[in-house]
């Protein structure tokens, strides 16, 4: 088959140069298109209960991920300049297209009690303008006469003042939100220059916006990191700016149609796809330096450059196709996932690394064949004294040193796998953000000052129409609120109840010992002021409606909690049901509890279990696909060996360094035994020719097999080793993670199967080397016979 196909590529070069330029240039145009994702990760599936009773939440009640928080600390806050200013900067911000509301000290409301109208009016404890420093500290001893706002807007024990700013849900997950963020951020650095005051900026829409600029801005960044590095390893190697340039001209055209791939597939750039056009260089380098490798030792045996470049097709091409179809199946488990965010990277990255082969397939031997011929220079790599060394000491090993290879190996393994029991699994949403980043630092003081900004919602469905509004409900969510002040994590709760509290408050002329649930008596004179408010010039009924639903059946308790990593939060999660189911009765009651934080939690947790069924389909697929080759069983589990150990000690290495199991850090064994096994194949492809050549024997094929790959493998190793250490780069701590263990995972999986491969296939050669073997099911090696060459019309003049 490799004939045939090295026949048409070579025959047809202009055309496929032309088809290759034409088609690139197609999907260069609808690349143009693709677009980063302003959403919040979706993680759950649609039919998950959580993901369920969360737009349920959002259908009755609204958002409640839009708040953008700005807070101050200002022992001076209530002097007259600078409260001035902070109302500045109040009125500018409401200025801002797609800011809804914003909510301070400044624009807080108090009702009035107004006898002849039976109603209370609602106006604002300051007014618009405040002139003297003696009308502002009046004020303020108004404000400080209600409670409700103490603890929620402001800390009067440590002078902290906060900013709650709501953008329009309609832009929230749209690229118009960091336009506003933006804006936002501009107004708040000129207060700042101002008065030398610090500010501090958190919330979900603030975020996920700082995340998404990092993210488009390390797109931009690892794609040429990842160039450069191998650029100069190419170089290095080769020594040809000639076969640097194929190589790159190779991955640019995968680069361009992975972007096309995500724009005509109507996905999104994330925080996965924006990493497979980096990594897309990475891994698809190494069928370059194959490839070109075998064309250069070719040549230097016979001098003809057509015929190198046949045997470099014949003789990589089924080995370079397994491999990359091993690497696209790795990721292509993650299709199989339940979660659209894996889904969609496992598409882009398995049409694209096929893709890849394709495109070195045809481009590499095409533009070749117009090159001139290499020169001596171009192929003494092949024979680098320290190189040759090193392939010498292994097949030493493997020879001589099989004990200590064996004992090594399992040390290896009682060191890692103690290791495994030390890892810990668990997701904050701000997790992979540096400790000294502003996004970390400003939401751990929020956390620490207001006890957090995650909504926590707990629902309430009465079961009966206007039951939400009974004073019975009300007493039960008032005890549930006292019960949960002594959780830390949570922050102070704002709910129906403290709203009739405050207008039994004003009732009772806004006395602060009034602040309290009125009495069933009480409650009708309450309620009928409520039901008259005048909303003419506010929307009044914004706070009743936001906390009760239509029917007044459903209500809901609004917390905010810190940021507390998957384990955490689910201990949270169950002990506070269980209070919530002594309080309200599951048989009468129904309960639930959502927010932004659960569906995080529940969605992290999730996507890890995923993550580990895609590595378990990953070892599956991949063990099918040795089987097809080898017919053997025992082949099959002596070649996982070798990548199986690499993924152990890389856990262990984890463990022993406390990096915890992740999305980000998980993907690291998917991406690492997928790259991995391509050696696996490589050599044992050479292994099957050696044995044929050597008539048989096991030891010559053993040593033929390790000096042909050898050389190739450890370069290819050292690619992949320098690209992925790019992502030690980024911002994000589970990428640099990602690609730390993943370079150190490949480079350990490239002395496995060098060393311990060769060491098994020796120790165990007669119960490897069957017929089974011998003649596979899937005959993709091809023989060692030359091509004829007088039926191909190439002209050789160059």
């Amino acid at each position: 088959m490799w004939t045939r196909i090295a026949s048409i590529i070579l025959r047809n070069r202009v055309l496929i140069l032309a088809l290759v330029l034409a088609s690139t240039l197609f999907m260069a145009y609808h690349a143009g298109d693709a677009r980063m994702s302003y959403s919040l990760a979706q993680m759950l599936p649609q039919d998950d209960s959580a993901y369920i009773e969360h737009v349920q939440f959002k259908e009755i009640f609204g958002e409640e991920a839009n708040i953008f928080a700005v807070g101050v600390q200002d022992d001076k806050f209530f002097k007259l300049d600078h409260y001035q200013k902070w109302k500045l900067l109040v009125n500018s911000l409401k200025q801002i297209r797609g800011v809804k509301n914003v909510t301070s000290v400044t624009e807080l409301i108090r009702l009035n009690k107004n006898k002849e109208a039976k109603r209370f009016d609602i106006c604002t404890i300051f007014p618009d303008t405040v002139n003297t420093q003696h009308q502002l500290d009046s004020l303020k001893k108004v404000l400080f006469n209600f409670p409700i706002y103490n603890g929620l807007i402001y800390n009067d024990s440590l002078d902290i003042y906060l900013m709650t700013i709501s953008i329009d849900k309609k832009l929230l997950n749209t690229e118009e939100r960091i336009s506003i963020v933006e804006d936002i951020h501009k107004l708040t650095k000129q207060f700042m220059a101002n008065t030398g005051l610090k500010l501090y900026h958190s919330g979900l829409p603030y975020i996920r916006t700082e995340v998404s600029k990092k993210i488009k801005k390390e797109l931009s960044l690892f794609i040429i990191l990842a160039a450069f590095v191998v650029i100069l390893v190419l170089m290095v190697l080769f020594r040809s700016y000639k076969a640097v340039l194929v190589s790159m001209s190779v991955v640019t055209v995968a680069v361009i149609w992975t972007f096309a791939t995500v724009a005509m597939l109507g996905y999104e750039i994330t925080i996965l796809t924006g990493m497979l056009p980096p990594l897309l260089i990475v891994i698809g380098v190494p069928n370059s330096i194959f490839m070109i490798n075998k064309y250069l030792h070719e040549y230097s045996a016979h001098g003809n450059k057509i015929k190198s470049l046949q045997r470099m097709i014949k003789k990589t091409g089924s080995a370079i196709f397994l491999t990359n179809l091993t690497t696209a199946s790795g990721f292509g488990t993650f299709i199989l996932t339940s979660s659209d965010i894996l889904k969609e990277f496992g598409v882009v990255a398995a049409i694209n690394i096929i893709g890849i082969f394709v495109f070195s397939l045809l481009i590499i031997p095409t533009i070749y064949s117009y090159l001139p011929d290499p020169k001596d220079r171009h192929t003494k790599h092949l024979d680098s004294k320290v190189i040759v060394k090193f392939v010498h000491k292994l097949v030493y090993l493997t020879e001589h040193k099989r004990r200590w290879v064996y004992a090594s190996t399992i040390v290896l393994l009682v060191i890692s796998i103690y290791g495994i029991t030390l890892i810990n699994t668990t997701g904050y949403i701000v997790d992979d953000i540096p400790k000294d980043d502003p996004i970390y630092t400003d939401l751990k003081f929020f956390e620490n000052t207001f006890g957090g900004l995650m909504p926590f919602e707990i629902v309430i469905d009465t079961k009966k129409q206007k039951g939400a509004q009974k004073i019975s409900t009300l007493t039960k969510v008032d005890k549930l609120q006292r019960k949960l002040k002594h959780f830390d994590e949570l922050s102070k709760p704002i709910s129906l109840a403290n709203g009739v509290k405050l207008a039994r408050q004003a009732f009772f002329n806004n006395k602060k010992t009034h602040y309290k649930l009125p009495s069933n008596q009480e409650k009708n004179f309450i309620f009928s002021y409520l039901a008259k408010m005048d909303n003419e010039n506010n929307n009044n009924n914004n706070f009743i409606h936001s906390f009760i639903d239509s029917t007044q059946q459903i209500t809901r308790i609004s917390y905010k909690v810190k940021d507390l990593g998957t384990n955490k939060m689910d201990q949270l999660h169950a002990d506070v049901q269980l209070i919530v189911d002594s309080i309200f009765p599951p048989g009468k009651y129904k309960t639930s509890i959502t927010g932004t934080s659960i569906v995080y939690t529940k969605g992290t947790t999730f996507l890890i279990q995923n993550l580990f069924v895609s590595l378990t389909l990953a070892i599956v697929l991949i063990a099918f696909f040795m089987a097809l080759m080898f017919r053997s069983a025992r082949m099959v589990v002596v070649s996982l060996i070798p990548n199986l150990i690499p993924l152990l000690f890389t856990a262990g290495i984890m463990g022993y360094f406390a990096i915890p199991i992740k999305p980000s850090t998980i993907l690291i064994f998917s991406i690492a035994f997928g790259i991995s096994v391509d050696d696996t194949i490589h050599f044992l492809a050479k292994y099957r020719q050696e044995l044929k050549i050597f008539n048989w024997d096991i030891g010559s094929s053993v040593r033929g097999a390790i000096n042909e790959t050898g050389v190739s493998m450890f370069y290819t190793s050292i690619v992949l080793l320098f690209g992925f250490s790019i992502f030690t780069a980024s911002d994000f701590g589970g990428t640099v993670a990602l690609g730390l263990l993943v370079s150190i995972t490949l480079f350990f999986a490239m002395l496995t199967n060098l060393v311990l491969l060769p060491s098994l296939l020796l120790s165990l050669e007669k119960q490897l080397t069957t017929k089974a073997f011998n003649e596979p099911l899937l005959s993709i090696f091809d023989e060692e016979e030359d091509i004829e060459l007088d039926h191909l019309t190439i002209d050789n003049r160059e």
